[in-house]
Formats: C-alpha cells, structure tokens, sequence
C-alpha cells in the first residue's frame, strides 16, 4: 500500500488511524468543508511526494547545493553546464533551459547544452532577450514573451522567460543561463535571486 486517505474533522482525533502514526503525515485543508484530508505516505514513495510539496525557495535552495556539488568536482564548463541543465529541468520541470556562450570574433552568443526542443544555434548582441543580456549585463524576466517587442520565436510554445548571465572570475560575461515556460508569468524575482546565485557558482568554473 502506497498511501491512505481519511476524510477527518478538524477537531476529531482521528483514533483510526493511530496504527500509522510513525508515518509521514500531510494536511491537505479543504475549505469548503472546513475540515482536512490526511494524506499518509509510505516509504520508499515519501521523497516523491515530499518534493511535490516542496516551496519554490526549498527546492532552489537543495537545487544550489546540488549544483556547488556538481561543481566542486569537475572543471570543464561545457560538462558542467550540461549537468546543470539537467539538475535544473529535474527540479523544475520547465519548458527549455539551456546556455548559450559567447563567441567575441562571431559577436554572438553560440548554443551550448541546453534541455527542451530544438533551439535557436546563434543569436546576435543584442537580439532577443538573451542578446540583450548579454549587452545590459542584466537579469531580465519576461512575463509574456508576445508582448516583448526584441524577443526570437525558437518556440512558438514559449510564453514566458527569464535570462540571467554567466560571468568569469574578471567579471566578464562568457555565457547566458536562458529558460523558457510554456505558461505566462512563471517567473518572477525570486527565481532571479536564486538563478543568479547558480550564474555564480558557475562562474568559478571558469578561470
């Protein structure tokens, strides 16, 4: 048995269920009828259910760590922007995430890993939001990809994005850490604040 659902009273002790109480138990309320509903998962299914009902910050913060991990044991940037691609699309499930590099001769920004659908292979300095990252040097969070008058179509599914960029040691901007959503308005400041925390870990990849 997986897990077991009871409908109990707020005030009730619920007696019938006391045979489970060393399991993990969730309430789940429901307003309507003012009461909650237990939710009582078994192991091995409880860190499943448990990074479903994970907070936003929860799962960037455990994400973070992940990727300092990552980090600490290997060097090469190309392999460990794959594995942070990866990480990140495992955490959060998003539409497209990936990174594109800069190339100075070519001045634009060259594909690198990335997780999601086809993708497009250069885009020039200041085109798109990710050019335009890369010329500001700023975060940019996009609510509505439609309504953004410099935005690149390499997904008509695409709805919403967040850019952030990638800096060496010097400062420099080597890359941009870009994601896409398939839903509007999926990011906000707080997935800035946390991604630009990942932008500096990745930095010290690169000496």
């Amino acid at each position: 048995m997986d897990k077991i659902y009871s409908n109990c009273n707020v005030m009730s002790s619920c007696a019938n269920l006391k045979q489970y109480a060393n399991l993990n138990f969730y309430k789940i309320p429901n307003l309507q009828q003012k009461s909650h509903k237990l939710v009582i998962i078994t192991s091995p299914f409880y860190p499943i259910y448990r990074e479903l009902l994970m907070k936003k910050s929860e799962k960037y913060e455990l994400m973070l760590k992940q990727a300092q991990s990552i980090i600490d044991d290997e060097t090469d940037l190309i392999a460990n922007m794959a594995n942070i691609t990866a990480l990140l699309k495992e955490t959060f499930a998003w539409f497209w995430i990936g990174f594109y590099r800069v190339d100075k001769s070519a001045n634009q920004l060259i594909l690198a890993p990335f997780q999601g659908t086809l993708a497009c292979t250069r885009i020039d300095y200041g085109k798109g939001v990710c050019g335009e990252v890369w010329q500001s040097g700023q975060t940019q969070v996009v609510k509505d990809v439609h309504k953004h008058p410099n935005h690149i179509a390499c997904s008509a599914l695409s709805q919403s994005e967040i850019v952030v960029p990638i800096r060496d040691k010097q400062g420099e901007i080597i890359a941009v850490l870009d994601i896409d959503d398939d839903k509007l308005a999926t990011f906000d400041e707080q997935d800035a604040y946390y991604l630009e925390q990942l932008a500096e870990i990745i930095a010290f990849t690169n000496p």
